[in-house]
């Protein structure tokens, strides 16, 4: 009789050992998926955003602060603001955060990928001022020469490619720790438990940075012809 009840105690608790153990899994792969759903809306949001900055940057001559100011206002639909205030208050004050989110150069990276630094295209410029020496001319394109310079015509080089990488909070229950134990060097070498085989990518300091603040990056592009002579603006160099 004892071992009966002995046996039927240590059943039950097998089975509730169990049913904690899927109760996680199923917990984790719902919040995977919730997450997921918070990350499309996120990237659809930012390659909307990043398009209307590439557009900005296009007229007024690749400016660095009118990219900002573009981007800020498409992404001010990420940005969370008081309820129980008009409709262009609340935008208005989203839109502040965004600005004051991609001032801050934490979570936010514009880089410039076309035309590069080194292009054959830059000429002096005769207006320069302590943002901007050169410029490449952006009138009469078809009349120009269509001769290689770097590999690069003149006509390519009025294209304005950006690239944004925006850092997108994490607020699904389970999801950040782990990301972070997944992504980060400091989590893999502490794991008590490592995965055979698995190996660390690698990740920057703007990258790290993301992920050790419950953040993770997502990376958008545009490309559009350039309506003003772009001038060699200084971007950040490197966002990984």
């Amino acid at each position: 009789m004892i071992s009966k009840l002995l046996n039927r105690n240590q059943q039950t608790g097998q089975a509730m050992v169990e049913m904690v153990v899927v109760m996680f899994v199923t917990l984790l792969i719902l919040f995977a998926v919730i997450h997921f759903g918070f990350i499309y809306n996120a990237k659809t949001v930012l390659n909307y955003a990043t398009h209307e900055a590439a557009r900005a940057g296009s007229l007024n001559y690749g400016s660095p602060r009118a990219i900002r100011y573009a981007l800020a206002r498409g992404l001010a639909a990420l940005e969370t603001s008081p309820t129980g205030i008009s409709d262009y208050d609340r935008f208005q004050q989203s839109q502040s955060a965004a600005i004051d989110l991609i001032e801050a150069d934490e979570f936010v990276c514009i880089q410039r990928i076309s035309p590069g630094f080194s292009s054959q295209h830059w000429l002096p410029d005769p207006n320069a001022t302590s943002d901007y020496n050169h410029y490449i001319p952006n009138d009469h394109l078809v009349y120009r020469s269509a001769a290689l310079k770097g590999g690069v015509s003149i006509q390519d080089a009025n294209l304005l490619k950006i690239r944004v990488t925006y850092c997108h909070k994490i607020i699904t229950p389970l999801i950040g720790t782990t990301i972070k134990r997944l992504m980060l060097q400091s989590y893999a070498d502490n794991d008590p438990d490592p995965i055979d085989g698995w190996v660390v990518p690698t990740t920057g300091s703007f990258t790290k940075n993301c992920y050790e603040n419950d953040r993770i990056p997502i990376e958008s592009q545009a490309i559009i012809r350039m309506q003003t002579p772009i001038r060699d603006y200084t971007f950040a160099s490197d966002c990984s």
